[in-house]
């Protein structure tokens, strides 16, 4: 039999097992203080949980009166996810920061569920198109079948990227070494490119890779089928807005004896020339990554729509233009080659996924 130096004040001895689970709760700071009251369940207790036939209440000093459990009564505090991450109660803003905020083994997912609504995924309803023609590098032209995808509506912000960067998932960016088209603007990079609402420039495609696979659900680069499928709207057009070549009212570019990027002397912010069939910048601001290795031209390319890989891509494809060039290099059909590894002051990315 215990003691009366282990009963709870006020009324019977703990049993041993009861005993136990006090220690523990107390061991863990879950639990401030101990009434001795009796009891059969939780509706016998004035506050806290009925546990082993004793009331068990928490919070509050232990000179006072009060208490309660801030969670269930019945379990301890928990400070670690199932799996061994570290993990801390969530609280009322949602952090990026690699840590499981509410404790149930899954890091970050108030974070990404944040920036999946900030993304505006659009729908695209699979179908048949030739794709290509124009330019000898989009020869030649081939039917392809496209299954129905979703895609983000503007490529990846800086914001967004850098959630990434602070969630451990992303390396962060060096601006401090990327490069212009032409090495002709020695590095740092100008804040333009740093803005928040503007294009995550200067990303490798191992960043934009890493990206898609820290936001999950399937999320990925789109391949050159399904970009120009989406660009062109499914039809023949030149631009995604039509046949109208492309200028600053359209698409951040440099015009012909005008401004760089339209007057922001780089990338400007995303949808700033707004949105043509649900989707923003698919022609200027930054050339976007495919997941396709690039070839020479579309001799042997798939017709379902998928990546076309090499083994060891020695360059990426990337489609769209950029806020450097001209009208001719902002068509839906225009494809250029960089190296992977490269980070680019004009070269970003967006992400689709499979349908679900």
């Amino acid at each position: 039999m215990p003691s009366e130096g282990n009963a709870a004040r006020g009324g019977r001895p703990l049993t041993p097992g009861c005993l136990s689970l006090v220690i523990t709760l107390l061991t863990m700071g879950c639990v401030d203080r101990l009434t001795a009251q009796p009891c059969e369940g939780s509706t016998d207790c004035k506050s806290g949980a009925c546990v082993s036939g004793a009331c068990v209440a928490a919070g509050g000093d232990a000179g006072e009166g009060g208490g309660g459990l801030a969670a269930d009564a019945t379990q301890p505090a928990q400070d670690a996810a199932s799996d061994g991450t570290d993990c801390q109660p969530a609280g009322d803003d949602v952090t990026c920061d690699g840590v499981d905020d509410d404790c149930d083994a899954v890091v970050d997912e108030d974070c990404r569920s944040a920036i999946e609504a900030e993304l505006l995924w659009t729908w695209v309803p699979g179908g048949n198109f030739d794709m290509g023609g124009g330019e000898p590098r989009a020869m030649p032209v081939h039917r392809v079948a496209v299954p129905g995808f979703a895609m983000i509506r503007a490529p990846v912000t800086n914001a967004q990227f850098d959630r990434c960067v602070e969630a451990g998932a992303c390396q962060d960016r060096r601006f401090d070494v990327c490069r212009d088209r032409l090495n002709v603007r020695p590095p740092p990079v100008a804040d333009v490119f740093r803005r928040a609402d503007h294009p995550a420039a200067c990303v490798t495609w191992q960043d934009a890779h890493d990206f898609s696979a820290w936001l999950g659900r399937g999320a990925r680069l789109p391949s050159e089928a399904e970009w120009e499928f989406a660009a062109r709207a499914g039809d023949g057009r030149q631009f995604p807005w039509g046949s109208e070549p492309a200028d600053c009212r359209h698409a951040v570019i440099t015009e012909p004896g005008g401004e760089l990027g339209c007057g922001f002397f780089g990338t400007g912010p995303v949808c700033s020339r707004g949105v043509v069939n649900g989707f923003c910048d698919l022609a200027g601001n930054v050339f976007e990554w495919m997941a396709d290795s690039y070839h020479d031209d579309y001799t042997g390319a798939p017709v379902d729509g998928s990546p076309w890989n090499a083994d060891v891509p020695r360059f990426r494809s990337t489609r769209g233009g950029s806020w450097d060039l001209d009208s001719g290099h902002s068509t839906t059909r225009l494809r250029r080659p960089f190296p992977p590894e490269q980070a680019l002051d004009f070269v970003g990315f967006r992400l689709v996924r499979p349908a679900e």
